[in-house]
Parts: structure tokens; C-alpha cells; sequence
């Protein structure tokens, strides 16, 4: 399992260069005749899915470290110049996030749900068919400031599925959680700030929906 050992922080820049992940914006605009400004983020739409292995009926999660949660945590900016400081205090969990299979929409010709059958293999190693890729619905997150739509899918995987080891693509450093449903509904609520460990919105959502809509027809059918 990763740690703090195999994360040590460089430095921390203003972004003044191109990105090809966001995009800074500042809007100018009227509401009941006033002038008014609000910063915002341009970023790219999202997929995310909810897996359920019913071989051994467990969840199939993900675990990565997060730079921007990182920074939240330990309450960094651009102004930290601490750095030898910081690596030698880091909390062992901070930054890390438990979340479901994600990815943004950047492949042109791709719909959502091939994009979100292609993170299932290339993030966990199953091999889903399309089909078997099933939408629950769809959200806007970040509100206040980089508004994107995420869309939520749900996926049954059976261990005859699997054809790698998974853990993501090029620079990803991504590692397979399983939960049984009694650990991951645990989750659910559990505060991020009580563990140093997050847990992404629509985990928690995708969990509640899980637990209202799919858990009553799985104890039926035991």
C-alpha cells in the first residue's frame, strides 16, 4: 500500500502556463441590475462507476494520492516554502482518497459510457461489456467554482472478468480497494477530517443509491 514514504513534495507555483486539464476564467456579469464578478475553473466532464463484484460480492474502489487534496489538508499554497518541513511532518493518509473508477471525457467519438467501460479495464483490470455499464444519472459538481458535469454509471463485474491487474495508465499510480457492503456503508458518513483519508462525493452517493435502489433485490434474491 502507498504512503507518505513514496510521496515527497517538490514545490508549489502559481499556474501561469497552458493547461490541458483547466482553465481559469473570470466572469463579469449582472444580477438585478448589480456588477458582479465570480472566478471560475473550465474543466473537462467526467464519468465515475459504481462496481459490484458479484463473484464475492464486494465493491471494487480506488485509492490514489491527490496533489489539490493534499494541499486542503495540510492548508498549502503558493506561499509554503517549508517545503523540507512539510515532507517531514505529512500525515501517512492525507491526500489519499478512497473513490469509485473515474475519468474525464477527453476522447472525441467516445461517448460516456464507452469512456466509463474503458476506465473500468484500464483503472481495475475487469472487462465489462458495454452493456453491463449502466446509467444512474447524472450531476454537476463543484458548483461554486468549476462547474462540470459528472456522469455516474453502475457496473456488475464477475472475477472471470478480470484481465489485468488494472491500476491506471502512463503516469497513474492507482490501487484496488475491496469492500464488502457492511464496510463500505460505514463510509458513507464517516467525516473525511476525523481520518485524513477522503472520500469523494459521488462515492458516498453511489453508495446510497446502491444501499436504496440495488440492496433490497440482492437480499431478495439470496
Amino acid at each position: 500500500m502507498n504512503d507518505q514514504t513514496s510521496i515527497e513534495l517538490m514545490d508549489i507555483v502559481p499556474l501561469v502556463e497552458h493547461s490541458n486539464f483547466i482553465k481559469p476564467l473570470r466572469v463579469h456579469y449582472k444580477q438585478s441590475g448589480k456588477l458582479l464578478t465570480w472566478d471560475c475553473i473550465k474543466k473537462h466532464d467526467s464519468v465515475a462507476i459504481l462496481i459490484f463484484n458479484k463473484t464475492r460480492n464486494v465493491f471494487v474502489f480506488v485509492r490514489q494520492f491527490r496533489p489539490s487534496v493534499f494541499l486542503s489538508i495540510h492548508q498549502l499554497d503558493d506561499k509554503s516554502k517549508n517545503i523540507a518541513d512539510i515532507n517531514k511532518q505529512m500525515n501517512s493518509k492525507a491526500g489519499y482518497t478512497i473513490e469509485l473508477c473515474a475519468g474525464i471525457i477527453d476522447k472525441e467519438g467516445l461517448s460516456p459510457q464507452e469512456i466509463a467501460r474503458e476506465e473500468i479495464i484500464e483503472e481495475t483490470g475487469y472487462s465489462p461489456t458495454l452493456e453491463s455499464v449502466q446509467f444512474i444519472t447524472s450531476h454537476i459538481t463543484s458548483v461554486g467554482t468549476g462547474a462540470s458535469i459528472q456522469y455516474l454509471y453502475y457496473c456488475e463485474v464477475e472475477d472471470s472478468m478480470r484481465v489485468s491487474q488494472g491500476g491506471g495508465i502512463e503516469n497513474e499510480s492507482i490501487e484496488i480497494i475491496e469492500m464488502t457492503i457492511e464496510e463500505a456503508r460505514k463510509h458513507m458518513l464517516e467525516p473525511d477530517h476525523s481520518t485524513g483519508m477522503a472520500r469523494t462525493a459521488d462515492f458516498r452517493f453511489a453508495l446510497c443509491w446502491f444501499i436504496y435502489e440495488k440492496y433490497p433485490l440482492l437480499e431478495t434474491a439470496s
